[in-house]
């Protein structure tokens, strides 16, 4: 709960009641309509009607990709496990053309294959004693330092 937006909402809303419409307008640089929604959420809700709220669309865009494709793909990851995005485009550039379907991008396979449930892996992640997936943890990399130069 974000009380610090809601208080000043409500100090614009004091200040149109004390000094004018006009007022309130020019000192908080909002528009009209917004002071009237602002009034209307405080008759209705109180402070809790002040607080901002997301701004997020409602319905965002979905993925929507011909089924074909993504089982070309999962069909692929299957077979050859080890095969990353760059050369999944690689080899489904051509199986697009000779269909006649749009190609998907590089970056837009690997989205394709997050928003998979499975991420369309053939191995299942290893489990731990309770049933739970266990994280895949990297060794660090050793990297030469930054001007390094050999000799």
């Amino acid at each position: 709960m974000n009380t610090s937006i809601s208080k000043e909402r409500l100090k614009v809303l004091e200040f149109w009641t004390k000094h004018g419409l006009h007022a309130a307008i020019d000192h908080s640089g909002k528009s009209r309509r917004t002071l009237y929604n602002w009034r209307k959420q405080y008759q209705d809700k109180g402070l809790r009607g002040l607080q901002s709220r997301s701004t997020a669309p409602k319905r965002r865009r979905r993925r929507n990709w011909p089924l074909a494709v993504l089982k070309q793909i999962r069909y692929w990851r299957t077979e050859l496990p080890n095969l990353g995005k760059k050369q999944l485009h690689v080899l489904l550039k051509p199986w697009c053309i000779k269909r006649g379907i749009a190609c998907p991008s590089t970056s837009t396979i690997g989205r394709l294959i997050y928003d998979a449930k499975d991420k369309m892996r053939v191995s299942p992640p290893r489990l731990t004693a309770r049933g739970k997936p266990k994280p895949y943890k990297r060794k660090p990399v050793t990297r030469r330092p930054k001007g390094y130069k050999p000799q």
